[in-house]
């Protein structure tokens, strides 16, 4: 692919991201008005959390395993005895799950009656919409090694703009309705895609050569990958299992809150990482020295833009909540609930990002076990501490447990750094620039709540612009008095 092609598509993916989170936060949007916080949104939730473990798990492991597959043409009964023995397993837990549903959920949720019933209604239909997604990782999968990447996300995009259209035109529906719809795009999706792939060469038939060279070289592969993924998955159910234990509403509320920080995770963090991991590479192999400080200076860099960002978000977060779900059935009480998990969730970014950049020194180092180890160490303890929060704080104490096992991450794997390489990841100068960030971040914060509590617009759209700007321009000026390092590093750029 030419470096312009590669341009044009990477920018193509950025802007369909954005589309594709867009029309999401619309679908949620329209849920949240017809449900509201209840029972039939938890039960669908939970369902759709329990059965997306097991694709999750298999779908990160089937794209990463198959792309070098098929980009080196690697022999295709080996490749299609590796997917069958996958898929083998996937239609296996499934009919497992299916069977066992009733005794599962009730186990799981530790609740009884409509819940229940609800959710054994739903879970064969996200049983199917969930092996489509398996299904469409082996696509992907073949559309990246032929350089074809923006393909699965229009066809992404345009089956959930379907969705939406769907669900307007329908204006009140069922929880089985909502499911149907979204089965049916599913399929719609499965078919486009499927189509597309075979005009572009794709082929598939099933194989039983599990047994040979090449197979088994991929199921190596495979495993670590299952496990590593499995890691934060297992973690993510468990919170979701915990939340769908408390009050009604909880599970939704939590999932509404984790899809605002996705959106985030997806279209800033993702997008800043992607941009610097080829940096840390390169500057790695200079030396590890080298690529120790790239790997510092992008962290001083991109913690500047989280705090900024949780600035802005504390600012006008509530109001963009109220904006998108605040209608029908969804309450100011829901709105709020929402608003805090996610306020603390993106407060926590700022240990994430910092640690998922040192991930990318480690992953350049050809290292992927001791990030393996603690991630494993930290979604054990994030599990323990949900448990025991969740018990005195409810739904809020799961969400702390999430931040406070992320900050162990980073320092956890600051000192296996030290300790493997004999190098403080940070010197005394970049932690003091980092402390510049958060007391800008807690200063624009402290002067943001004292003006809501005098200004207050009745339209929230106003509402929003004005102390979005007001936030940003007051982070800024903080890292002027602070003489962020950062900060006056592009301003001497700029005069050149």
């Amino acid at each position: 692919m030419s470096k312009n092609n590669s341009k044009f598509q990477l920018i193509w993916m950025i802007l369909i991201s954005v589309g594709v989170q867009v029309l999401t936060l619309i679908k949620s949007s329209i849920i949240a008005s017809n449900f509201g916080a209840g029972i039939e949104l938890d039960a669908f939730n939970l369902s759709n959390n329990i059965t997306s473990f097991v694709t999750t798990l298999a779908a990160s492991g089937i794209t990463t395993v198959i792309l070098p597959a098929y980009v080196r043409k690697a022999d295709r009964k080996s490749t299609d005895s590796f997917l069958t023995g996958i898929f083998l397993l996937i239609a296996t837990l499934y009919a497992l799950i299916f069977v066992a549903r009733h005794p599962l959920v009730s186990l799981l949720s530790g609740k009884t009656g409509q819940f229940v019933a609800y959710t054994d209604g739903i879970l064969g239909f996200t049983i199917l919409i969930q092996s489509v997604a398996a299904i469409v990782s082996m696509t992907a999968a073949f559309y990246q090694s032929e350089d074809k990447f923006v393909i699965p996300k229009i066809i992404n995009m345009f089956t959930g703009f379907l969705s939406v259209i769907i669900l307007l035109l329908m204006k009140e529906f069922t929880i089985y309705q909502y499911v149907m719809v979204l089965l049916s795009c599913s399929v719609a999706q499965l078919i486009i895609d499927v189509s597309i792939a075979v005009a572009c060469g794709f082929r598939f038939s099933i194989s039983f050569a599990f047994c040979s060279k090449e197979t088994v070289a991929l199921f190596k592969v495979f495993l670590p990958m299952v496990i590593s993924s499995g890691v934060y998955q297992i973690h993510s159910l468990v919170d979701s299992i915990i939340s769908s234990g408390l009050a009604e509403g909880n599970l939704t509320v939590l999932t509404y809150a984790n899809q605002i920080v996705s959106a985030v995770n997806s279209l800033i963090i993702g997008n800043l990482t992607l941009y610097a991991y080829p940096r840390i590479v390169r500057a790695h192999a200079g030396s590890i020295k080298d690529g120790m400080h790239t790997t510092s200076r992008y962290a001083i860099s991109f913690h500047l833009i989280i705090c900024c960002l949780i600035t802005g978000f504390f600012a006008c977060g509530k109001d963009v909540i109220s904006l998108i779900f605040r209608r029908g059935k969804f309450d100011e009480s829901a709105v709020f609930m929402t608003f805090c998990c996610a306020m603390i969730y993106i407060f926590g970014q700022q240990a994430n990002i910092i640690r998922d950049l040192i991930y990318r020194f480690y992953y350049a180092d050809k290292d992927t076990v001791t990030t393996l180890k603690n991630s494993m160490t930290v979604s054990a303890l994030n599990i323990v501490l949900s448990i025991i929060l969740a018990r005195f704080m409810g739904l809020y104490g799961i969400v702390i447990g999430t931040i406070l096992s992320s900050s162990y991450s980073l320092f956890a794997i600051l000192g296996r750094t030290k300790k493997k390489y004999a190098l403080t990841p940070f010197a005394k100068k970049d932690v003091l620039e980092l402390l510049k960030n958060e007391v800008a971040l807690l200063f624009s914060c402290t002067m943001i709540w004292i003006l809501q509590q005098v200004v207050y617009f009745e339209y929230l759209f106003l509402n929003i612009l004005f102390f979005g700007m007001i936030s940003v321009a007051m982070f800024i000026l903080s890292l002027f008095t602070t003489k962020s390092r950062t900060v006056l590093r592009l301003i001497k750029r700029s005069e050149v």
